[in-house]
């Protein structure tokens, strides 16, 4: 059998999913592992709110420096992670708290658009707010690869059927590829330079 698993390094497993797993979903809790889902004051909710994991996998510290998001509270842990859960208990990962955006009032989570835009263009894609006047924040999505106008026009027509005119990027940028840090993640501060030289 093949399983996949969402964790984080801080965390070690998280949850499990298999074959029954909805779409959209990481899973339900891996064996040992205890989930709450909490608001900004750290109160359980029903709603999206901050994931907080407890289980014996969780590690004791970082060997240099801290992350404002890791933070503990009753023996739960949090790397700053905002999901929901449905009534049979799977969990949806919505985005980064450092990395949601409000856009016309409406809190956006970059890393939902950045999986609908990769699945369309079958493609890396990262998602950065900018300044705009009227919005306060808009998002531009950036996605590795050549493309012309046509193709990022088809792009956004499909983010507006799938999130919406509010949510959905304001523009749509192709790059050779994406700057990376050592780890393979995006390096969003270097993509965020090139952005201001290229909009």
């Amino acid at each position: 059998r093949l399983h996949e698993f969402y964790g984080a390094a801080e965390t070690s497993f998280v949850t499990l999913s298999d074959p029954k797993t909805p779409e959209g979903s990481v899973g339900r809790p891996y064996p040992g592992v205890e989930l709450s889902i909490r608001d900004a004051a750290g109160r359980p909710t029903e709603g999206p709110g901050e994931v907080w994991v407890r289980s014996p996998y969780l590690f004791d510290g970082y060997v240099l420096g801290e992350s404002a998001e890791t933070r503990w509270q009753d023996g739960f842990l949090t790397v700053g992670e905002i999901g929901r859960r449905d009534a049979a208990g799977n969990l949806y990962i919505l985005g980064r708290r450092n990395r949601a955006v409000n856009v016309a009032d409406e809190l956006v989570f970059p890393e939902a658009i950045e999986a609908i835009v990769s699945r369309a263009a079958c493609s890396p894609c990262a998602v950065l707010p900018v300044e705009d006047a009227l919005r306060s924040k808009a998002l531009v999505a950036v996605v590795e690869g050549d493309g012309d106008a046509a193709r990022a026009a088809a792009l956004l027509d499909h983010c507006r059927e799938s999130l919406g005119p509010r949510a959905m990027p304001r523009q749509l940028l192709f790059h050779p590829e994406l700057p990376r840090l050592a780890s393979g993640k995006t390096d969003l501060a270097a993509l965020a330079r090139w952005l201001e030289d290229n909009t």
